[in-house]
């Protein structure tokens, strides 16, 4: 929120990822697999925080203190879970935390796939968030696979419907919050990820700024 006040009401914007030149390819298959675009915020807060270079492990600020394991994909796109923290990886800023910036996941020619990918408020007007108090902008990393630190599933599992995760919305208040999840009722012109689109009535949060 501080950036957005410094930015002319504008939240962060789309960063082309260094390391991955071709993610907005529609043949490429590790489209909307990196986390890039989640943690790409966090080194434009480090002035805020007094920082002096770079992301590293040993800023604490982003690593949320229940992150002891993540999800984790393999070359062969199979999931895993890892026994460390997200906030230890350099790949995700060294944040337990994303940003609900699934509207630059996928860039280019493959909105033409997808028309509807996906919502997000990157490079949007916090003024123009309709209902602040329902919009998502941070989020723990668990939230975007349906799992949870705080009360995981036994045995451990990703994407299981009302997983609880902790929430910072756009108006500035924190929750605890049921995250919606249904393999099964997905509508079929999107991919199944929990970001697709807003959930149904009986949450406490939505992905669209609308």
């Amino acid at each position: 929120m501080m950036y957005a006040a410094d930015n002319h009401d504008t939240l962060f914007p789309f960063v082309k990822n260094p390391d991955d030149p071709d993610r907005e390819e529609p043949n490429n298959p590790n489209w909307g697999l990196s986390p890039f675009e989640w943690t790409a915020y966090v080194p434009l807060t480090g002035r805020y925080l007094g920082w002096k270079g770079d992301p590293s492990p040993q800023e604490k600020v982003f690593a949320c203190p229940a992150d002891t394991f993540h999800l984790e994909v393999d070359s062969s796109r199979m999931g895993y879970w890892a026994n460390k923290s997200l906030h230890s990886c350099s790949n995700v800023n060294y944040s337990s935390y994303f940003f609900n910036a699934g509207n630059a996941v996928v860039q280019g020619p493959v909105r033409v796939k997808f028309p509807t990918l996906f919502p997000g408020v990157l490079g949007s007007r916090l003024s123009s968030i309709r209902t602040p108090a329902r919009t998502l902008l941070l989020g723990e990393a668990p939230t975007w696979e349906a799992y949870s630190w705080h009360s995981p599933s036994r045995p451990r599992q990703a994407f299981f419907n009302n997983a609880l995760d902790m929430l910072g919305f756009a108006d500035g208040h924190v929750s605890y919050v049921k995250i919606h999840y249904d393999r099964l009722h997905y509508p079929s012109e999107l991919p199944r990820a929990v970001f697709a689109f807003d959930p149904p009535a009986g949450y406490d949060y939505q992905w669209s700024g609308n």
